[in-house]
C-alpha cells in the first residue's frame, strides 16, 4: 500500500531534483547540447551564408570581406547595417580590392552608411578605376 502525505516546504528541492532527473532521462539518445544540428535547422540559407562569410572575413579573406559587406549592405540574412558594410568595404579596399573601393565611393557620394562627402567619393571611385574596376561592371 502506498501512503502519500502532504509535501512540506523542505521537500521542494528534492522534488525539483527528481523532476529534472526524470526529464533528462526521457531525452532522445542522439540529443547533443550545443550541437550544430540544434540550431542549423532553424536558420535560413542566407543566414548560414552570412555566418560563413563573416568568419572568412574575420580570417582576412579579401573577397569574403567584400561579400560580407554586400550582405550587410543589402540585409541578406542579417539586419541591414550600412555603416558596418562600409567598414568591411574599407578593410577590403585597404587590401587593394577595386570593387570595394568603388562601393566606398558610392557610399560617400550618396551619404549612405557614412556622411556625404563628394571629395572622398571622387577619391575612392578614381582609385577603384586605377586598380582596374570598370564602371560598366556595376
Amino acid at each position: 500500500m502506498i501512503c502519500l502525505r502532504p509535501l512540506r516546504s523542505r521537500s521542494g528541492p528534492v522534488i525539483l531534483i527528481f523532476a529534472t532527473a526524470l526529464a533528462l532521462a526521457a531525452q532522445p539518445q542522439n540529443w547533443q547540447p550545443g550541437g550544430f544540428a540544434a540550431w542549423n535547422s532553424t536558420i535560413s540559407r542566407e543566414q548560414a551564408n552570412a555566418i560563413n562569410l563573416e568568419k572568412q572575413a574575420r580570417e582576412g579573406q579579401v573577397n569574403a570581406m567584400r561579400d560580407y559587406g554586400l550582405v550587410l549592405w543589402k540585409g541578406q540574412g542579417v539586419r541591414r547595417d550600412r555603416e558596418a558594410a562600409v567598414g568591411w568595404f574599407y578593410e577590403a579596399a585597404l587590401r587593394n580590392d577595386p570593387a570595394s573601393m568603388f562601393m566606398i565611393g558610392r557610399a560617400f557620394e550618396r551619404g549612405e552608411g557614412v556622411g556625404k562627402d563628394l571629395k572622398l567619393a571622387d577619391y575612392w571611385t578614381t582609385r577603384a578605376v586605377e586598380y582596374g574596376f570598370k564602371i560598366e561592371n556595376r
